[in-house]
């Protein structure tokens, strides 16, 4: 799948916008200011997929929409790649309120047309949404919310036909919105797929360094859902194939079970290969976390602790990991481990806002391989991620007064410096230190003496192995000689 542009006649800060995305790129990179509009893009765009999810998958005939919004993408159906616009025309019905304007390779076809031929639009929409915010985002949380309800309402509906094995589960949920306990869902889920896997084993050794993989300690905390109503003795009343199938599993594999406790039970794994048994009846790499996450939504998974030992004996605690090593894990794993997935977006904003310096710069070109075959639109105010997107793999927008400009520039391999000032359009130091440069500068040229008293002055402030410092003793040492 990709963008290839949208346009949104009239959404919160967006009026009269359209963004035409290179179609060869897998990665768009926004910049700009706080407020600009970065944020909201991402928003408009999971409305919209979400929209059409609701009307396509979920038969939501009235579900509320952008008026007069267009957008055009490509899609994969049966190995073929696809040509998709839809413009999105309201009508004034009680059943159905949402009369769009599709044409697939450029042929105007109606609903029951792409119903007939392709067995519905919905197999053209993103098969999975990754969302990511540092931050706080309402809208998409609600958004995501929405899916997810509706996804637990059919896992624990009595009878529901979902199972483990086969793989059953609701299609109601298109939205992955990254949430804390994601942390172990997606390490568990990259530990497992270590021994077959061999890029996310090179993942893991990145993130973590070398890992004893026999002297792993993992517990698997399931507690009584909300929503039970029987005691622990029937799983809690709980009556879906889905849960029985997995409890049962983890009974097995398990290296210690600890049910002492009336509402929790906790299963503890010493070592990877009992791990590996749990989620041995599929070789798909986002098996594991798939069943995990749906472990999570059924309101039974409560915690997954890990313990990692390094091969030089340090140990590694999943629940004390910084936020930086947090937001890599995720960020990187959650695309790694859906590499296989055909038509998937990921929408990610500031996702290297924790990270240190070092993998600030080295994000972009480490997680490169996981999003091909999908489309990517990270935010950031970081020069570093500038710096290292190279231009065969994705482009850099600017969003300035609610129009958002893709950047001609050179920037890939750029100075840092260079990308704020030229770039980004700040400033590489606070505004005092520029002044008492400028003022050094201007002074050696007409008065030496009181110059270099100006000079040794501010070297004290900044550093003696500041670029602008080592110019500056490099003029005084050229003027002494005169």
């Amino acid at each position: 799948m990709k963008i290839k542009s949208v346009y949104i006649p009239d959404f919160l800060i967006l009026k009269d916008f359209k963004i035409v995305f290179e179609h060869n790129k897998d990665l768009a990179v926004i910049i700009g200011d706080n407020g600009s509009g970065k944020s909201t893009l991402l928003e408009v765009i999971a409305y919209i997929f979400g929209h059409l999810h609701k009307y396509f998958v979920l038969d939501d005939k009235t579900a509320e929409f952008i008026d007069g919004y267009e957008i055009e993408f490509t899609s994969t159906y049966k190995s073929k790649v696809y040509e998709i616009y839809l413009k999105s025309i309201y009508i004034s019905q009680k059943t159905n309120t949402f009369k769009p304007v599709i044409r697939i390779n450029g042929n105007e076809m109606s609903i029951s047309q792409i119903e007939k031929e392709f067995g519905g639009f919905s197999n053209f929409l993103p098969s999975r949404i990754g969302v990511y915010y540092a931050g706080e985002a309402k809208f998409l949380q609600a958004l995501s919310e929405h899916f997810e309800n509706k996804f637990i309402d059919d896992l624990i509906k009595k009878g529901n036909p979902y199972t483990l094995n086969p793989l059953n589960l609701p299609k109601e949920r298109p939205f992955y919105y990254v949430k804390d306990i994601y942390l172990g869902l997606i390490l568990l889920s990259l530990l497992v797929n270590a021994g077959k896997n061999n890029e996310i084993k090179k993942l893991l050794l990145k993130l973590l360094g070398e890992v004893d993989m026999g002297g792993i300690d993992t517990i698997i905390t399931i507690k009584k859902p909300i929503w039970a109503k029987s005691d622990k003795d029937t799983l809690w009343g709980i009556n879906s194939n889905f849960v029985e199938q997995f409890v049962h599993k983890l009974n097995a594999t398990a290296s210690k079970v600890d049910n002492e406790k009336k509402d929790t039970i906790f299963y503890t794994y010493y070592g990877i290969l009992d791990l590996v048994n749990l989620f041995s009846d599929s070789e798909d790499s986002d098996y594991a976390f798939m069943v995990l996450d749906t472990l999570f939504y059924n309101g039974l998974l409560e915690n997954i602790s890990i313990t990692l030992k390094k091969t030089d004996g340090t140990e590694i605690d999943s629940e004390r990991l910084s936020e930086g090593q947090r937001q890599f894990i995720v960020t990187s794993g959650l695309s790694a481990l859906w590499k296989d997935q055909e038509n998937k977006l990921f929408l990610y904003d500031e996702p290297d806002v924790f990270l240190h310096p070092k993998w600030q710069r080295e994000f972009i070109p480490f997680i490169k391989p996981y999003f091909q075959n999908s489309f990517a639109i990270l935010t950031t105010h970081n020069p570093s991620f500038i710096s290292s997107l190279d231009n065969s793999f994705g482009s850099l927008y600017h969003f300035a007064e609610g129009k958002l400009h893709q950047h001609k520039s050179k920037y890939y391999g750029r100075d840092v410096n260079d990308v704020i000032r030229e770039i980004m359009g700040g400033e590489i130091r606070p505004e005092w230190a520029e002044k008492k440069i400028n003022e050094v500068d201007g002074l050696l040229d007409v008065d030496y003496e009181k110059g270099l008293k100006n000079f040794n002055k501010l070297k004290e402030l900044l550093s003696s192995d500041d670029s602008e410092i080592i110019r500056l003793q490099t003029k005084i040492d050229f003027l002494k000689d005169f």
